[in-house]
């Protein structure tokens, strides 16, 4: 290929070894490759120029990005391959984007994203978190109070609604995603009660060690849902595989028979069997919850104890449920909830 630039003429040949270029046909390997790197020599000054590594594969994507899995045929002009694409999934790049672009004060910035040597190794570097919430709960001499878990909530329901008000969900463990549902909305992201009642009941709320087994559980905890409560709830495709148990009554008020009417209100608000009627985050702001003694405290008040960041008791082995909840961080003014800065 002859390549014109001003008063240059260059030809890009490949520097082979004399060896290859006496290669046989009958000795070549469908899978063999030239060694050396592709250059261009100038008939002018006869010396030979190295390409750029960024300029190697001019628009074309190098083949190592691909493996190989079978071969599938052979046509006219070369041998047919099924081959696995290797790069960074688009639904991965999607999310690192949209992390990019979200500014809120109760959402951890992501900074910025580093490559390594490989474009297959990808780094996130996010604000600074010093401690993790579950750490805490694990460690701390004494749990959150009343006023500190207002705080947390509050925070969290702020930047749930930031979310929401660009058309984003987070995908907390809502029933409809465990019963199979197909349609999914910023619903499910209000299975944050889960956070709610494990920071009001020092425990896990919803410990299951399976999908069944946290279906059951959520059934035991808030009675079996029904089509009269919770439209389409027969069609769900997991309802066609499995019958929950009969248990007609919401336990709620037994589990926190110390908290107000407006807590109460709360959690069976977010709870919600039907997702059209389930609380949202500004529902959640609104709620009287809130703005009853103890008053939420402010987050400059926080406790900090960096000590234990990222220590679990050895008893402790996080669920599913648990990871998928309760996976967050904390700074020295204020805690950070999964991804939301609190």
């Amino acid at each position: 290929m002859l390549v014109i630039e001003g008063i240059c003429i260059f030809l890009l040949i490949l520097k082979a070894k004399k060896n290859q270029l006496k290669m046989s046909k009958s000795q070549a390997d469908e899978d063999s490759a030239v060694d050396e790197k592709p250059a261009l020599l100038s008939f002018l000054t006869g010396k030979w120029m190295d390409i750029p590594e960024s300029k190697l594969f001019g628009k074309c994507r190098p083949v190592l990005e691909f493996k190989k899995e079978h071969r599938l045929g052979e046509g006219t002009f070369g041998v047919v391959y099924k081959a696995k694409d290797t790069r960074v999934p688009i639904s991965s790049l999607r999310e690192i984007n949209i992390l990019l672009n979200l500014r809120h004060e109760n959402i951890v910035q992501l900074k910025e994203v580093a490559v390594g040597k490989s474009l297959d190794r990808l780094f996130l570097v996010m604000e600074y978190c010093e401690q993790d919430l579950a750490s805490l709960i694990d460690n701390m001499p004494s749990p959150f109070t009343e006023a500190q878990v207002k705080c947390i909530m509050q925070q969290l329901f702020r930047g749930l609604r930031f979310l929401h008000e660009n058309f984003i969900v987070h995908r907390y463990r809502a029933p409809e995603l465990l019963l199979g549902s197909k349609i999914q909305t910023t619903g499910i992201d209000m299975s944050a009660g889960c956070i709610l009642g494990e920071l009001l009941a020092h425990q896990p709320l919803l410990k299951g060690r399976s999908e069944i087994h946290q279906i059951e559980l959520i059934v035991q905890l808030l009675g079996t849902p029904n089509d009269m409560i919770w439209p389409g709830f027969s069609e769900l495709p997991a309802i066609q595989k499995i019958t929950l148990k009969k248990q007609p009554y919401n336990n709620l008020r037994h589990k926190f028979s110390w908290l107000s009417d407006a807590g109460i209100r709360l959690l069976n608000f977010l709870f919600m069997y039907d997702p059209n009627k389930r609380a949202t985050a500004e529902d959640c702001l609104d709620s009287s919850y809130f703005k009853e003694q103890p008053l939420p405290c402010d987050p400059e008040l926080m406790p900090s104890h960096p000590h234990h960041r990222l220590t679990r008791s050895k008893q402790h082995s996080p669920t599913e449920e648990e990871k998928s909840v309760l996976y967050s961080y904390t700074s020295v003014h204020a805690v950070k909830l999964s991804i939301f800065k609190l």
